[in-house]
């Protein structure tokens, strides 16, 4: 892992974070379609304890590393990068005073652990308060549901025809920051979804790629 962090230290200097504009939307009213959206999202446990491996892409370097998040619904979220030794990599946590990078990434910069990794992870681990979410259309023409978590916008669209939505963009200040896809969920015997199995997020300038795959996933008592 050192071999590859310093080799995507060699091509300058850390990662940043840029992007497009937030994707717009318009309100769409259609009571028995948003009802049938509001349904199918992926809802989070109140209190989660949670390892992933993750592999991060940057201009054909990787590093792998594992990540541990702690949520705790509505506003607690700790995600902290890990060597393989168990070293600290980064410790970033967002609660109801905003996010605080506790220590910073040899190969990440703060904006992205604030604005892009944080940000982008919080609907996974936090979801979306249910009165903030509302039926649009985009661009495109397809429906999707828009929401609020904080001061981050959330677009959850179903870009794969998955029952669920699987891909949820974050934005601020009117700028994308993250995309996460979801690639492959975890499901009980009946079908029912229980987590994200494996996805990735993406910066909004598509420079960095971070996968996970989910190694451990536990709801815990929010107390």
């Amino acid at each position: 892992m050192i071999r590859a962090l310093l080799a995507v230290l060699a091509l300058g200097s850390v990662l940043g974070c840029g992007g497009p504009r937030f994707p717009s939307s318009v309100v769409l009213e259609d009571p028995l379609l948003e009802r049938e959206w509001r349904a199918s999202l992926f809802v989070p446990p109140a209190a989660i304890r949670s390892q992933q491996r993750v592999v991060l892409s940057r201009r054909g370097s990787e590093i792998d590393f594992s990540v541990l998040v702690v949520a705790r619904v509505p506003d607690l979220l700790r995600v902290v990068g890990l060597t393989d030794l168990g070293g600290t990599l980064f410790q970033v946590q967002r609660d109801a005073a905003g996010t605080q990078v506790i220590q910073g990434s040899p190969f990440l910069d703060d904006d992205f652990l604030v604005d892009t990794l944080v940000a982008g992870l919080a609907p996974i681990f936090l979801g979306v308060p249910h009165a903030e979410l509302r039926l649009v259309r985009v661009e495109s023409g397809a429906p999707a549901l828009h929401g609020r978590l904080g001061e981050t916008e959330v677009l959850f669209a179903r870009e794969h025809g998955e029952t669920a939505p699987d891909r949820f963009d974050t934005g601020s200040d009117g700028r994308l920051r993250a995309s996460i896809h979801v690639l492959e969920w975890n499901r009980a015997p009946d079908g029912a979804i229980r987590f994200p199995g494996r996805f990735t997020l993406s910066d909004a300038a598509g420079d960095c790629r971070l996968d996970f795959r989910v190694i451990d996933w536990r709801a815990e008592s929010p107390s």
